[in-house]
C-alpha cells in the first residue's frame, strides 16, 4: 500500500486537512449567518432564512468570535480539570482510573454543554437586538 501512495502521502494529508479546516470555517460562517433564526422566533417576530441571511451580513465572523470568547473559557476550564483529573492515574501506570470518574466526566461534559448551550443562546439574543430593529422603529 506504501507503494501506491509513494511520496504524495505527506502532501495528501495535508491538503485533507486544510481541506477539514476550509469546511469547518464555512459551516461555522452559515452557521453564524443563520443564527438569528432561533432568537427571532423566540421574540415572537420570525424571520425566514433570507431574512437572517441579510441580516446578519457582514457580522457573521463577530458573532463566531462573540460565541467563542463567551464559552471558550468554560470549555477549557473543564477540559483542563478533567484532564488533570485523569492524568494523575496514569503516573507509571499503576493505578487504573475508577469507573466512577468516567461516569463523573460525562455527568461535569452534560452540565458544560448546557451552559454553554445558555451562554450561547445570551450572545444570540444580544446579537439579535442589536441587529434587528424593534418593533415600532
Amino acid at each position: 500500500m506504501h507503494d501506491i501512495v509513494g511520496d504524495r502521502g505527506g502532501s495528501l494529508e495535508i491538503g485533507v486537512v486544510a481541506l477539514d479546516l476550509a469546511v469547518v470555517a464555512v459551516l461555522l460562517l452559515a452557521m453564524a449567518r443563520l443564527s438569528l433564526l432561533f432568537p427571532a422566533a423566540a421574540a415572537g417576530r420570525p424571520v425566514g432564512i433570507g431574512g437572517a441571511w441579510r441580516a446578519t451580513r457582514g457580522n457573521g465572523w463577530r458573532i463566531v468570535l462573540c460565541w467563542l470568547f463567551a464559552t471558550a473559557p468554560l470549555l477549557l476550564g473543564v477540559q483542563i480539570v478533567m484532564g488533570a483529573v485523569f492524568s494523575g492515574f496514569s503516573i507509571g501506570g499503576t493505578a487504573a482510573v475508577p469507573m466512577g470518574l468516567f461516569i463523573l466526566r460525562g455527568l461535569i461534559g452534560t452540565v458544560a454543554d448546557f451552559l454553554i448551550a445558555a451562554l450561547g443562546a445570551v450572545v444570540l439574543s444580544d446579537v439579535y437586538r442589536r441587529l434587528m430593529p424593534a418593533p415600532g422603529r
